[in-house]
């Protein structure tokens, strides 16, 4: 298990993070097993800096920031926010909190009330919060429509009136409102077009830039990871199986599904195309996951000692770690 150094400095400081959930069976709804969506999860996110987290469908990165941002209670571990225990802070303490730490959704529809017009949308929550008056306000909502490149003069349509791309700038324009050091953007570009991805990926940058923001940037396009993330980190069932600089973990992955998961990055070149690794079998339920490392049912590389024992998250490189008996054992006979 990785210990963070307790010198670095972190905006956000992740360690141990645990969410389950009960699946519960009847009329009295008897609990029958737990999922462990987020297992021991531990990281720590510096300023201005941009984290990635990338896995496939149910490995628990949404769970994993929802939880960071308390949308969901944790079940155990630290979350530290700028100094301030999120997991016991109290709810006076929790709501200036949420001034400081938001979130953008997946689907830019879903995430806006249909009923409020932009001005709406973006002036309840800075009048609820007092960043200005409300004298001032339109002149904040045009702002802040500028800022995400939307025309001022549509601050009083509504949702259905815009199109994806526009719908998602509305979205940020709503998560920067209240002036947050740290955003979570949850699948953020991934139900948009690939040129419309582009340009939130550029407009995230440029903002990112402008007001020194922090993002985790969940997402399970490496292309787009890539692109935006300084470092990355791999989830596989609820933990994080290597975590490293943007650049090392796509030049030189460690961990077999790293690996897997490079290898099927699309390339334009048909006459330079990489050896794709197909992986074998499904991926285990949560609710039974296997003894030993998690990923063993599906890896090509498995030994005995996979079958039984846990491999440790632990440093193999300046800044790189892995949860692999294989990579580390090869560590050690370097060494």
């Amino acid at each position: 298990m990785m210990t963070l150094d307790k010198q670095t400095p972190a905006l956000l400081r992740v360690q141990d993070l645990q969410k389950n959930f009960q699946v519960r069976k009847g009329l009295l709804g008897r609990k029958i097993q737990t999922l462990k969506a987020v297992d021991r999860l531990t990281f720590d996110l510096k300023r201005g800096e941009t984290l990635g987290l990338v896995g496939e469908s149910g490995c628990g990165k949404t769970t994993a920031g929802k939880t960071i941002l308390r949308l969901y209670e944790p079940d155990g571990g630290q979350i530290v926010f700028d100094g301030t225990d999120v997991v016991g802070a109290s709810d006076k303490q929790m709501l200036a909190l949420r001034r400081q730490m938001q979130i953008v959704f997946q689907d830019p529809y879903d995430s806006l009330n249909p009923r409020k017009s932009v001005e709406q949308t973006l002036g309840e929550p800075m009048l609820y919060h007092r960043i200005v008056e409300r004298r001032h306000l339109r002149e904040r909502i045009a702002y802040l429509m500028t800022l995400v490149g939307l025309p001022t003069a549509c601050m009083n349509r509504y949702p259905h009136e815009f199109s994806g791309g526009q719908r998602q700038r509305i979205v940020i324009a709503r998560a920067l409102c209240l002036e947050p050091k740290f955003i979570v953007c949850d699948e953020a570009v991934s139900s948009l077009d690939v040129s419309i991805q582009a340009q939130i990926i550029n407009l995230l940058q440029d903002l990112q830039a402008q007001l020194a923001l922090t993002f985790l940037f969940i997402s399970h396009d490496l292309r787009v990871v890539k692109h935006i993330s300084d470092r990355v980190a791999i989830m596989y069932l609820g933990k994080i199986i290597e975590l490293g600089n943007t650049s090392e973990i796509y030049a030189t992955p460690l961990h077999p599904y790293t690996q897997a998961l490079l290898s099927a990055i699309p390339v334009a070149d048909p006459f330079n195309q990489p050896e794709r690794i197909i992986l074998s079998g499904d991926v285990p339920t949560p609710t039974r996951l296997p003894k030993g490392c998690r990923f063993h049912t599906r890896c090509w590389l498995k030994e005995e000692i996979c079958l039984r024992e846990e491999p440790a998250f632990g440093e193999v490189a300046n800044g790189h770690y892995v949860m692999c008996h294989l990579v580390h054992r090869s560590k050690e006979v370097s060494g």
